[in-house]
């Protein structure tokens, strides 16, 4: 069903009111389940989005973010020293007060996890990709100014006036740190074990779902250790783009060596970890000898590293490496008609009728917008343009800045996000889509000025042009939504994710 009119520049601007507060920007609107918590890594991902448009907004995320920037170890918090918090909750944030209803909800999670409350809030680290703090912070000094640096802020656990430049030296030496306990365990690459086996959202990257990486080995997959490192592979490539914005942050300092080593190195060494099928699998564990093996999904993980381009740039195949992951993205397995699935088509049969929240069912505009960022990296416009189209698409037939869209293997998306059901043809899924998201709200903002501007066409004879050339000329640029379910039943969502869980090796939550 059309609903016009629910992505234009007005309802945008509207929608980011609902999402900002004093804390910065919350992960989704008040009344939605992430509503006056922040995220480090959404609030990141819309500062990145609205870097242009709204540069107050991104400027503000460097200072509120590192407020709560760790300071000591906690195996239960997974606090390390200048890591950045993955959430942080306050039963207030200036004048704005949580519920009672919302506070519940966040002290249930606490409880669930094992995290203190203190003073009615809690903090917690379980992330690898604060390293995006650097590219934003990096970018940000390269299209506006670098007085963003000398900008303060009161670190909460110390009490101390810091200056952002602090807080990033800090994530530097985290990251380093991190990076060098991996080069000793034989990987090198930024991975980061959880300490907290009580976590759900315990990769706390992206795809933070309790079920959403497995190995696709056997019927239905094979769980991946979680007890000991993993390394997801769009974090590499937040590293590596970290590590060279570092250099130019401080282009003086003494350490500066160090990462120019590393700089030289983790490219190549991602590709010798997670090479899977001439691509790059969504993350790498440990087997029971604590090695290293791929776990060998390919689905959008990989394809976000064409918005940190320092990475497969620094490849001697970087154009044919480019050109096939640009090709996956558009293939049949991936494409819908409104954004690019979390996880391809090959992978639905382990999900069987669980339609699981970051699988092959799922498209997540904020995924399918960083896909778009990276295509323009890669003077791939045209394509990123298709994608925004779709992503736009997406939103106006659900009528609201979703989370996520269900689609099935015929494309037909759910465009009735929010409606329950206890039977009948309704999808099986665990979990509505949180409303009026952040990161879906930016993804609107900077898809609809980037395609209503339409992005110029590659140079001729350039393998981009030619590339660009192939995929349109092969997909169906005037696709349609096409509603297909109407309800979601919950009840048999959550029965079927206990039992993934329990094919996976995972505790159940619910």
């Amino acid at each position: 069903m059309e609903r016009p009119g629910v992505v234009t520049p007005e309802k945008i601007e509207a929608a980011l009111g609902e999402v900002t507060f004093p804390g910065g920007i919350a992960a989704s609107s008040a009344a939605g389940r992430f509503g006056l918590s922040r995220f480090t890594r959404d609030y990141l991902v819309v500062a990145g989005d609205l870097m242009t448009s709204h540069p107050l907004l991104a400027r503000g995320a460097f200072s509120d973010i590192a407020e709560d920037q760790g300071s000591t170890s906690d195996p239960v918090t997974e606090e390390q020293p200048g890591r950045l918090p993955h959430q942080v909750v306050r039963p207030r944030w200036d004048d704005v007060v949580v519920s009672e209803d919302g506070l519940a909800d966040h002290h249930h999670w606490a409880q669930r996890w094992g995290v203190p409350v203190v003073d009615g809030g809690f903090t917690v680290y379980n992330a690898t990709d604060g390293p995006r703090y650097l590219v934003e912070l990096d970018r940000f000094c390269r299209l506006h100014s670098r007085d963003v640096l000398n900008d303060t802020f009161v670190h909460r656990a110390t009490g101390e006036t810091r200056t952002v430049a602090e807080a990033a030296s800090h994530l530097l030496d985290w990251m380093t740190s991190a990076i060098a306990r991996s080069e000793d365990a034989g990987a090198g690459v930024l991975e980061v074990a959880c300490t907290n086996p009580r976590q759900t959202s315990w990769s706390g990257v992206m795809r933070d779902g309790a079920d959403s990486y497995f190995h696709p080995l056997g019927e239905g997959g094979t769980g991946v250790n979680r007890g000991d490192a993993v390394a997801f592979v769009e974090v590499q490539g937040l590293a590596v783009a970290a590590l060279a914005a570092g250099i130019r942050l401080f282009d003086n300092d003494p350490r500066t060596d160090e990462w120019r080593r590393l700089l030289s190195v983790m490219p190549q060494r991602t590709v010798d970890l997670f090479e899977c099928a001439g691509d790059l699998a969504s993350a790498v564990d440990r087997d029971a000898a604590g090695l290293p093996r791929p776990v060998a999904l390919l689905g959008s993980a990989s394809l976000e590293l064409l918005a940190v381009p320092e990475l497969l740039s620094a490849l001697p195949d970087a154009p044919e490496r480019v050109a096939a992951m640009v090709t996956r993205a558009f293939s049949a397995d991936s494409l819908t008609s409104v954004g690019v699935r979390t996880l391809g088509l090959t992978y639905a049969p382990y999900e069987g009728e669980y339609w699981s929240y970051q699988g092959a069912r799922t498209v997540w505009p904020a995924i399918t917008r960083q896909i778009s960022r990276g295509l323009r990296e890669w003077d791939l416009g045209p394509l990123a343009d298709e994608l925004g189209r779709r992503l736009l698409a997406g939103l106006t037939a659900a009528g609201d800045f979703v989370e996520f869209l269900n689609v099935d293997e015929k494309g037909e998306v759910n465009t009735e996000p929010f409606a329950l059901s206890g039977g009948g043809h309704a999808i099986a899924a665990p979990d509505l889509p949180a409303r009026t998201t952040a990161w879906t709200v930016s993804a609107a903002a900077a898809e609809l000025a980037a395609t209503t501007a339409e992005s110029p066409p590659p140079a001729a004879d350039t393998w981009q042009a030619d590339l660009c050339a192939r995929i349109l000329g092969t997909i169906d640029t005037t696709q349609t939504v096409t509603s297909g379910y109407f309800s979601i039943d919950l009840e048999r969502g959550r029965r079927l994710r206990r039992e993934r869980l329990a094919v996976l090796g995972i505790p159940a939550f619910d």
